[in-house]
C-alpha cells in the first residue's frame, strides 16, 4: 500500500501526472530533484513511516478533491491508521470519489465483480489493470530494484487506470453524485 502512495512525488519529478492544487507541499528531502526512484522499505511491524504518511496526507490535502479506487474501503483508513499510530493528525475531510463504488453496492452497476480489472475490462477502457506475480511483491518485499521497479510501473499504471475509469464514469453518466465528503 505504501508504495503506491510512495510515487506521487516521482510522478511530479518525471511529469507522468500534472498536479493541480491550491498549494504545493514540499516533498521530503530525500525526494527532491530525484529522477530515479528512490525506494524506502516500510514494515508495520517497526513504525517507521511517520515522514511518509504525514507527506502523503499533506500532498492529498493540498487539492480539493480526491479521487481513488477502494480507498474508502482500505488506503484512507490505512494512512489513518500509520498517523494516529505516529501521534500526527488524521486527514481532514474533503470531497471524495471513490471510483469503484460506481460497480459496487446496491448503488453501483451490477458488472460481476467491481476490481479495477474486471470494470477497466468491462468498460474497454485503452489501458488494463496490469498484472504483477506473486514472486514479483516477495522480492520487492527484499528490497530487489528490479523487482521495486516493476512494482512503481504497476503503481503509476493502476493511477493512469483509475483516472481513465473515473473520466469514463462522469463522461457517460454511469453514477450519480459520485462525491462524497470522506473521511
Amino acid at each position: 500500500m505504501l508504495i503506491g502512495f510512495d510515487f506521487q512525488y516521482f510522478f511530479e519529478s518525471r511529469n507522468k501526472v500534472k498536479l493541480t492544487s491550491r498549494k504545493q507541499p514540499k516533498a521530503p528531502k530525500e525526494y527532491q530533484q530525484s529522477e530515479k526512484p528512490v525506494y524506502r522499505r516500510v514494515s508495520l511491524a517497526t513504525p517507521n513511516d511517520r515522514v511518509l504518511a504525514v507527506a502523503i496526507r499533506d500532498a492529498i490535502e493540498a487539492h480539493d478533491i480526491s479521487c481513488g479506487y477502494f480507498t474508502k474501503g482500505f488506503d484512507i483508513g490505512f494512512l489513518n491508521a500509520r498517523l494516529v499510530w505516529h501521534g500526527e493528525r488524521k486527514m481532514e475531510s474533503m470531497p471524495h470519489f471513490d471510483v469503484m463504488w460506481g460497480y459496487k453496492g446496491w448503488r453501483g452497476l451490477k458488472i460481476g465483480s467491481s476490481s479495477m480489472k474486471n470494470v477497466s475490462e468491462y468498460l474497454g477502457l485503452d489501458e488494463q489493470k496490469m498484472g504483477v506475480p506473486k514472486e514479483i511483491w516477495v522480492r520487492a518485499g527484499t528490497g530487489d530494484t528490479e523487482a521495486l521497479d516493476v512494482i512503481v510501473e504497476r503503481c503509476e499504471s493502476d493511477v493512469r487506470v483509475t483516472l481513465e475509469i473515473a473520466n469514463h464514469s462522469l463522461k457517460n453518466k454511469l453514477v450519480k453524485n459520485p462525491f462524497a465528503v470522506y473521511p
